[in-house]
């Protein structure tokens, strides 16, 4: 609904939320609440249900193409990272950025539109393998479901 977020994520047992109505947000992991830092409000404001909808072109200091394993991929880079679209799919690859790297390994589609189901990420020294089970796009959403 518009800017609003909310996603719930269960990890090894322990469920994470994030919330966010428009204005303000929180997490909630293992049982506390914290405000999301407003540095980061101001990029919750302007993404997009799909963040690749939300790049700002102006943003991308080169565009090149690079091949990996065989494969050419569209490499795009930001002051925010790298990101390597496979330039046969359009579908973005891989990502690197200062919190680490990301590499989507397979896409589900809901709705007609493909969201990764499976990502290889590493950051901070720690790899983990992110697989979606399920995703509900604005399914009896209400304002309700955004409430802090």
């Amino acid at each position: 609904m518009g800017n609003k977020f909310k996603s719930v994520q269960s990890v090894m047992g322990q469920q994470m939320t994030q919330v966010f109505d428009g204005e303000k947000g929180t997490f909630d992991q293992m049982g506390q609440k914290m405000d999301i830092p407003a540095d980061k409000i101001a990029d919750l404001k302007k993404s997009k249900t799909v963040d690749a909808l939300g790049y700002d072109p102006a943003s991308f200091q080169s565009v090149n193409v690079e091949k990996i394993d065989g494969k050419d991929y569209n490499v795009l880079t930001s002051d925010k990272g790298k990101y390597f679209f496979d330039a046969t799919t359009g579908l973005l690859y891989k990502s690197e950025s200062k919190e680490g790297t990301a590499i989507v390994k397979d896409y589900m589609t809901v709705d007609g539109l493909k969201f990764p189901g499976e990502v290889d990420a590493e950051g901070n020294g720690q790899k983990v393998v992110i697989k979606t089970t399920k995703i509900v796009l604005n399914s009896g959403v209400t304002d309700a479901d955004f409430k802090l």
